[in-house]
């Protein structure tokens, strides 16, 4: 078994349509819709994030007016993946990010280094990452060992 930090891939996703969205808890319908990531930043807040065209284009049918941000262009999208994954991005960041505290799933805001992103964990192993965009390059270089950057 190599070290942690080896071995990884950190791969951009393209970000289709991406809001913040202020929904009472019992009313999340775009949280039906294949292929959307619903981050909760708050109690009834979420950051709604999808990579699909179809899903871009229904998922503001869903939400009212006054309660959604447009922002597709505030964050970048990457996948880090690979066999350690989950042990190199604890050591990065005050999160508890064992499978017990952050099962696949979870969604959290913290910090890796000094850049503020959003952590999701995915069914796959990977995590979801998602730093403002103007930090997207320091994040790739916060992250140590050999790692690939395919975009």
């Amino acid at each position: 078994m190599g070290k942690p930090d080896q071995e990884l891939t950190l791969r951009e996703q393209p970000i289709v349509g991406a809001w913040v969205v202020e929904s009472p808890a019992d009313d999340r319908a775009f949280q039906q819709i294949s292929d959307v990531l619903a981050i909760r930043l708050r109690p009834t807040r979420y950051y709604v994030v999808t990579n699909s065209a179809q899903a871009a284009a229904e998922l503001p049918a869903l939400f009212a007016a006054p309660m959604v941000i447009a922002c597709s262009q505030q964050r970048t999208w990457f996948v880090l993946e690979g066999p350690s994954v989950r042990t190199m991005l604890d050591r990065l960041t005050p999160i508890d990010l064992r499978a017990t505290a952050f099962p696949n799933g979870a969604t959290a805001s913290g910090q890796i280094g000094q850049i503020d992103v959003m952590l999701h964990a995915r069914a796959d192993g990977a995590f979801d990452l998602f730093p403002l965009r103007s930090y997207a390059e320091a994040l790739a270089q916060t992250l140590p060992g050999r790692l690939r950057l395919v975009r």
